[in-house]
């Protein structure tokens, strides 16, 4: 016997119906039957989730074929209820409807459901296939397509219109100031006081008031207050910025980004405010700069770059000739050559510049004038002694003594030098010349003992009769002055 489940009679349906032993008709049920209930309650609940997104069409509704919920319309003179007569629908308003459409919400005056599972909401909204139209006078009629906003229009696959139309609420609306997404994927944001964002082309991005993508700009992006894009692939991007020429299908990915910046030749770029790059495969980067030759290049503020392959850098760069190259600030190029033969100069006219700042005065390497003073005292130096061992020499060598036998090995040996050395070495080398040295000798012979010996380094024994020779010889010396 089934001691957990028993039939009891259910007053509201009108039928048997299984119930628990332990629950309780009437009153609260104690805690553990709770805690027993739930668990039960939860595993009979088990296998409804797994089914939970089947839509379970035997199902059967009680909603009468027309909608019981109805309000006086504007003229004040009619209650007509909306209809509901799709299955799992429910419509709301004066004059709605489902159309018979399965799945559908439609709520407000007017409102209506073109496709299965449209979700319309607003006074005049309408919805198609999976569609959702919200906002007054929204209209979202292709597949799976979102309008949002007042007056905002999605009429492609999946197409996403987010805004609402211009005006100031005294004139009636039009299509021509609504926020409009027309292309399949197209996505269109924003509106102003003028016009809506309108994204016309499939895949097409059309962001801010006055924002624009034409028909043929596939996956064309405008971002920005009035930013068009009219080719294939291109981006706009500033207030009023344009890229690719209206009505031309074969100017495509063009570039432009900036406030007024223009992209009108094929594959060109712009980057800056007010930037213009009209030739093919054009670049212009800066304020004003401006690339109109095919394959040209402008970069720096009012740079101009006018013929084929020309290049312009620098603030008031330009290059006019083909193939010419402007490298400067002002700089200028019109002499049409080609290569390295192009021409590159300054303007003739004057040019205000700010005034340079004054270098200071260089003062001398003191270091290096006075290496230079030592190397020409030395040099001097040793020209002079080298003059006097000469003269000495030749006059009072034969007066000197030889050891028998042996030819002497003499030189002069500086003894003593006396004079303002270390103060003339910073001193230029003419004052070192005209300033005397005294200068002491002394001289030396080296002879050998026998053949063959070591030689001995002695000074000469000078004789009686030559010393007073040599004495007047030294007092001679100390009066000489360098040659």
């Amino acid at each position: 016997m089934n001691r957990t489940y028993r039939s009891i009679w259910n007053e509201a349906l009108g039928a048997w119906v299984a119930a628990s032993e332990i629950d309780s008709a009437r009153g609260k049920p104690n805690k553990s039957a709770v805690v027993v209930a739930a668990v039960a309650a939860l595993a009979i609940s088990l296998p409804g989730l797994a089914e939970a997104n089947t839509l379970n069409t035997q199902q059967t509704c009680f909603t009468g074929s027309n909608g019981a919920v109805g309000r006086i319309n504007p003229g004040g003179t009619q209650n007509q209820a909306g209809d509901g007569s799709g299955t799992y629908s429910v419509v709301a308003g004066c004059n709605s409807n489902g159309n018979g459409w399965t799945g559908v919400t439609v709520y407000g005056s007017f409102a209506q459901a073109t496709g299965n599972g449209a979700v319309a909401t607003g006074m005049q909204s309408s919805a198609g296939l999976w569609g959702v139209a919200a906002g007054l006078e929204t209209t979202a009629s292709g597949a799976g397509a979102t309008a949002l906003g007042f007056g905002s229009t999605a009429n492609a696959l999946n197409s996403v219109a987010i805004g609402g139309a211009g005006g100031n609420g005294t004139t009636p609306l039009s299509q021509a100031n609504s926020t409009i997404a027309s292309g399949a994927g197209a996505v269109a944001i924003g509106s102003n006081a003028t016009k809506g964002a309108q994204s016309a082309a499939s895949d097409g991005i059309a962001i801010g008031g006055q924002s624009s993508v034409a028909s043929t700009a596939t996956s064309g992006i405008a971002v920005g207050r009035g930013a068009t894009v009219n080719g294939a692939y291109g981006i706009a991007q500033g207030d009023g910025a344009v890229a690719g020429v209206a009505g031309n299908t074969s100017i495509t990915n063009n570039v432009a980004v900036g406030a007024a910046a223009s992209s009108t030749g094929a594959n060109a770029i712009a980057l800056g405010g007010s930037a213009k790059a009209s030739g093919a495969n054009s670049m212009a980067t800066g304020f004003n700069a401006s690339a109109t030759g095919a394959t040209s290049y402008a970069g720096g503020f009012g740079a101009v770059a006018s013929n084929t392959d020309a290049t312009a850098i620098g603030n008031q760069a330009t290059a006019s000739g083909a193939q010419d190259t402007a490298i400067g600030v002002t700089a200028i190029a019109t002499g049409g050559g080609t290569g390295s033969r192009s021409a590159t100069r300054r303007p003739q006219r004057p040019v205000m510049q700010p005034p340079l700042a004054r270098q200071p005065a260089r003062r001398p390497d003191k270091h290096r004038h006075l290496a230079s003073a030592r190397m020409q005292a030395a040099r001097t130096q040793r020209r002079w002694v080298s003059e006097l061992s000469r003269r000495i020499s030749r006059r009072w060598l034969p007066a000197i003594s030889r050891p028998p036998q042996v030819p002497p090995l003499w030189h002069w040996e500086v003894l003593q030098q006396r004079g303002r050395i270390r103060r003339l070495q910073s001193a230029t080398p003419r004052a070192f010349r005209r300033r005397p040295v005294w200068v002491r000798l002394r001289l030396v012979t080296v002879q050998r003992s026998s053949p063959g010996s070591a030689p001995l380094r002695s000074a000469v024994n000078r004789p009686r009769a030559v010393t007073a020779r040599w004495r007047s010889a030294i007092r001679t010396l100390r009066t000489a002055r360098a040659p």
